[in-house]
């Protein structure tokens, strides 16, 4: 059983204290001088290893969840210790007073820290929910993600800097936050959740580095409604893929429901739109907002980002539910200054004028605790904890001494959650028919997200598919479960995964197939969408025409029976990842459009790559640092 415990740390010159606290109670108590040769972060660092390697040896499992720092002195480089050496949060907490006794502090911290957990209300020897959560959202006035609570600091910008590809592409980096800082520039992000899915990830991670550049940016949501909700993932995100029903159709009853439920959450947010230079609208959900900043704020520029495939055949098939429903969300759209799409020209309709539309991959932030390396203990701690969410679904756990394939993706109709089980059976009938022992498990798991219903009746589909006939003999090996928004679990599961599948049918980018190559786990995807741009075939993964579950099935066989493969194709994963897909490339790109669409400087459209205007201003070969920009803040 892990215990969960929370780390108070107090500082001055010469003092270090730290408190262990589970609950209300100090469980443990440190104190020691400190020499002026004596590093503070390597000294932390000591202290808490010893304590976790002692309960460890004691055979105890102990789960640091986070830290309340305070010190006079500049503490970023021990929060980030704490962050990625241990897994634990790291708070910097202000107190008006610091002249208090250590003792008294340090436990202070410790019970300031449980306390922004509800560490209070946790089941015995369980973790609690929100524990492994890098930072918790909360919604604060207008709707406004608080992306952390008093001031969390998981990284330095010098650990951003070490996942670029050169100094240069920092240089570039620095340059534009440098401009848009001058400019006294401010970007507000908008989309309809905090929480869940792809675009809130990136969300989260884009706005930590950009508090790390003093770059003026703010992320805020719609008030959700369930009915509203019902109407822009099935008639919206649905048809537009092309993955619902052949009856779904967009009614007036609908657009006027989604029109009034806009005007309200226009009216909320209408200070944000008065004050901010920029505007960015994430995705169909929220596009009813654009003629209301239009009216409120003339002078704002507004910037539509498209994250899903859209079908534009089918878009440009008169009388089809496509072509209803983007004539209603073009009418909206079309206000806007800019139209972002991934790098994919079929994802744009015919409608959107060229000269609006530019090209930009998503993202993914290597920093967080979807990404970063774990150490092994946090990382079994994590998969026993996914097998808790396994027990409460009424299935067997994962025997983590068995290999398993992993397919991480929301339970939605266009993610063939349907196909990778159809190709895990293809493959344990061909495993046990060869003798091949052990034979594989498969993970179906993911995050759900407050605007999609469809995550309920695709996980009944699954659990009834489990329970078929066909998989009589594989229900017990078949674990199907939504997470919580818990990043290192996904994390955990990924780095020990076997063989992973992204096999969705439609699919606007899913860098869940960059953090498998990242991880070095051996990929097999669909050529769906913006998957082919991030796999290079035969070399660091497998690409399969959308459909082909023998193929499938065929290339995670090899993977099985194959280690030379397997170890191969493992290591150009880890080689080969594109960092064009890490969040620091995502900020510098949304830096570029912010400052070039602000000062009347025209962005190229044309469906240009945001990158290749970015490279044609600030040429990579050219570039030399100037004094000062890449400092730490």
């Amino acid at each position: 059983m892990s215990s969960p415990s929370f780390v108070g740390i107090a500082v001055n010159r010469t003092y270090l204290c730290v408190s262990f606290a589970n609950g209300l109670y100090v469980t443990k108590y440190i104190e020691c001088q400190l020499s002026s040769f004596d590093s503070l972060e390597d000294r932390v660092i000591d202290v808490i290893g010893g304590y976790i390697g002692h309960k460890e040896r004691q055979g105890r499992r102990v789960k640091l969840v986070a830290a309340g720092v305070s010190s006079k002195e500049r503490t970023f480089d021990l929060c980030a210790r704490l962050w990625f050496d241990f897994d634990i949060v790291p708070f910097v907490v202000r107190w008006k007073d610091l002249h208090f006794n250590a003792p008294e502090q340090a436990y202070k911290n410790a019970l300031k820290v449980d306390k922004y957990f509800n560490a209070q209300v946790r089941t015995e020897g369980k973790v609690p929910q929100s524990a492994y959560l890098h930072c918790i959202p909360s919604l604060g006035y207008q709707y406004e993600v608080k992306v952390d609570f008093e001031r969390v600091f998981l990284a330095r910008l010098e650990d951003y800097r070490k996942t670029v590809p050169s100094d240069n592409h920092w240089w570039q980096v620095m340059r534009l936050a440098r401009e848009f800082r001058e400019a006294h520039l401010s970007v507000s992000f908008i989309n309809a959740t905090p929480q869940g899915g792809g675009v809130a990830l990136m969300r989260h991670g884009l706005l930590r580095f950009f508090r790390l550049l003093e770059v003026q940016a703010h992320w805020h949501v719609v008030k959700p409604s369930h009915k509203v909700f019902g109407i822009t993932k099935r008639k919206f995100h649905n048809v537009l893929q092309g993955v619902a029903p052949p009856d779904v159709m967009l009614t007036d009853a609908d657009m006027d429901k989604f029109t009034r439920w806009s005007a309200k959450n226009a009216r909320c947010l209408e200070n944000v739109f008065r004050t901010s230079a920029v505007i960015v609208l994430d995705d169909p959900q929220v596009v009813g907002l654009i003629p209301h900043i239009k009216q409120i704020n003339p002078s704002a520029k507004v910037i539509f980002r498209s994250h899903i495939q859209i079908r534009s055949d089918l878009v440009a098939t008169a009388g089809s539910a496509q072509e209803r429903t983007w004539k209603f969300l073009w009418s909206h759209i079309q206000h806007a200054d800019l139209f972002v799409s991934h790098p994919i020209r079929a994802f744009v309709p015919d409608s959107v004028p060229a000269k609006k539309v530019v090209m930009m991959p998503p993202s993914t932030d290597p920093l967080d605790g979807l990404n970063k390396v774990l150490r092994q203990a946090d990382e079994e701690l994590y998969l026993y904890t996914f097998n808790e969410h396994v027990a409460r679904a009424m299935q067997p756990p994962l025997d983590l001494s068995r290999p398993y394939v992993l397919q991480i993706a929301r339970f939605d109709p266009s993610k063939g959650i349907l196909d990778a089980m159809e190709a895990y059976r293809r493959l344990w009938d061909r495993l046990a028919a060869v003798g091949h022992s052990p034979r594989p498990q498969l993970v179906l798991t993911g995050h759900g997200s407050i605007d999609d219903p469809d995550t309920g009746p695709i996980l009944a589909q699954v659990i009834q598919t489990r329970g078929s006939a066909s998989f009589a003999h594989l229900k017990d090996d078949i674990k199907a479960v939504v997470l919580p928004a818990k990043d290192q679990i996904l994390n955990a599961l990924m780095r020990r995964a076997h063989v992973a599948f992204q096999l969705s049918h439609r699919e606007g980018f899913e860098v869940k197939v960059t953090e498998a190559l990242h991880k070095g786990t051996p990929l097999i995807a669909y050529e769906a969408g913006g998957i082919p741009l991030q796999v290079d075939h035969l070399r660091n993964g497998f690409l399969v025409p959308v459909g082909n579950v023998a193929q499938v099935s065929d290339l995670a066989y090899r993977l099985f029976t194959e280690p030379d493969l397997h170890k191969q194709i493992s290591a150009k994963a880890r080689e080969t990842y594109n960092r064009e897909y890490f969040t620091v490339a995502n900020a510098r790109n949304w830096l570029y459009l912010c400052t070039r669409l602000h000062d009347g400087r025209k962005v190229a459209g044309h469906f240009s790559n945001v990158v290749d205007l970015v490279n044609s201003e600030f040429p990579l070969r050219s570039c030399v640092p100037l004094n000062g920009e890449c400092r730490s803040l």
